[in-house]
């Protein structure tokens, strides 16, 4: 009987060696854990971006050929956008569907060329041509001027009936 009873004793104390072995917990898992995460914001200036004036070629007689407006010229169009200074913003612009301006008593469209300029000066001579999905960097007052310049081909009446022919330029900012 001793032999049985040296047994069950090296049998227990081998399992509590085993037990406290690094590896092996012998606590108890606790049913309750707790951790903490930090909440961050940066609060930027909202940004607006405003028509100063829209890109008006006026009146044409038909067949006048190509017709151009400069960035320069007083009727060329102007956006000017708002926001934190020296803040990077992403421009995306769409142009009139098609590339047309569309007629508005009827059928008959007429080609159009646009091109966006933009500068952190109120100087259209100073503006960088750009590009759909641009970067930008407003200045440090937070402005920033696009202008819009464009041709047209203006044919006989024929091929461009008399009336008012219209299209949108859509441009849209984001903070990167």
């Amino acid at each position: 009987m001793n032999d049985v009873r040296f047994s069950r004793y090296t049998f227990g104390f081998l399992l509590g060696v085993i037990a406290l072995m690094p590896g092996n917990p012998v606590s108890a898992q606790t049913p309750n854990a707790t951790a903490s995460l930090s909440i961050d914001v940066q609060i930027v200036e909202g940004l607006s971006l405003v028509v100063n004036r829209g890109l008006d070629f006026g009146e044409i007689i038909a067949g006048a050929g190509r017709v151009t407006i400069t960035r320069s010229s007083s009727e060329s169009g102007k956006f000017i956008v708002r926001g934190a200074g020296n803040a990077t913003l992403t421009v995306t612009f769409t142009q009139p569907a098609n590339n047309k301006l569309v007629r508005a008593e009827g059928s008959g469209d007429l080609d159009v060329n646009t091109q966006v300029y933009g500068s952190v000066d109120d100087a259209p001579e100073n503006a960088d041509l750009l590009v759909d999905g641009a970067s930008i960097t407003l200045g440090e007052n937070g402005e920033y001027y696009f202008f819009v310049e464009g041709a047209l081909d203006v044919g006989p009446v024929e091929s461009n009936p008399a009336g008012s022919y219209s299209g949108i330029l859509t441009m849209t900012i984001a903070y990167q």
